[in-house]
């Protein structure tokens, strides 16, 4: 017996199409030193890849936390080194913003049990919800000061990559025809989107594959956006985050470098 969607349910998955793939978040230049946590979600976005091996190493003896430096040692690839370094950096920068608070007295770590990132300030934890994403050196940032669960990510698309042969291995038999339709652009927003969704969910990707994303969606509050050749999305609740600011505030290397470049290293 071959079950009907109901007129609304199909209306639902016909807006979702649509929605789903409208470039809703844009991207605009801002100061770091201007920005800092508020309770609306707020996002960021850096690209890494344009500081140095010597300003990483400076500034990763200079402002991170005793106990993320042993983290910092447990990766091994230079890329995922500068993410961490940079990562961090930004979200103490949001925090201490307009206070007198030290670098070395915060502290980000991840939490394995609830697989939440969160902040401690001289060791107690702060008020934050966070979610962080990378790709290629690029870090896409979520923050509020609200007690919410967010999820993003961030990924560059590969025009190389046989799009319709990976998501017949792993996508829903849906998200499969929209794949065929519309090309290499859906492939990597549904993923965007589903890396998100299972950040949210604090769930593995594994087990968001198995799910159409397209009766997920309407449930939720979700943004995407295109920034060069990377694909950006951001899932929360709808009860959560009813109201969600759609810009993305790019932060410039060289605001990041004149912030936080003394004379001790202003050749670098």
């Amino acid at each position: 017996m071959i079950k009907k969607h109901s007129s609304n349910n199909f209306n639902m998955l016909t807006n979702c199409f649509t929605n789903f793939f409208s470039q809703v978040m844009t991207v605009k230049p801002m100061s770091l030193s201007q920005m800092s946590v508020a309770k609306e979600v707020q996002f960021f976005l850096f690209d890494s890849n344009a500081i140095n091996k010597k300003t990483l190493d400076f500034l990763s003896e200079k402002h991170l936390h005793r106990n993320e430096t042993l983290t910092l040692h447990q990766r091994k690839k230079p890329q995922a080194q500068q993410e961490f370094i940079i990562s961090r950096i930004l979200i103490k920068q949001l925090f201490i913003n307009g206070s007198d608070k030290s670098f070395h007295q915060i502290e980000i770590r991840f939490n394995k049990i609830s697989l939440l990132l969160e902040v401690f300030y001289l060791d107690k934890r702060q008020p934050f919800s966070i979610s962080l994403s990378h790709s290629k050196g690029l870090i896409f940032i979520a923050i509020s000061l609200n007690k919410v669960s967010l999820g993003v990510d961030i990924e560059h698309m590969n025009t190389k990559r046989d799009v319709n042969l990976l998501a017949k291995n792993y996508y829903h038999l849906t998200e499969v025809a929209q794949v065929e339709q519309r090309g290499v652009d859906a492939f990597y927003r549904i993923w965007t989107l589903k890396e998100a969704i299972s950040k949210h969910l604090k769930q593995p990707i594994v087990t968001t594959l198995k799910h159409n994303i397209f009766e997920q969606l309407p449930l939720l509050s979700y943004r995407s956006g295109v920034y060069k050749d990377f694909d950006l999305s951001f899932v929360s609740k709808k009860t959560e985050c009813s109201s969600i600011n759609n810009l993305i505030n790019l932060f410039s290397p060289q605001d990041f470098l004149n912030l936080f470049t003394d004379t001790t290293y202003m050749d670098l």
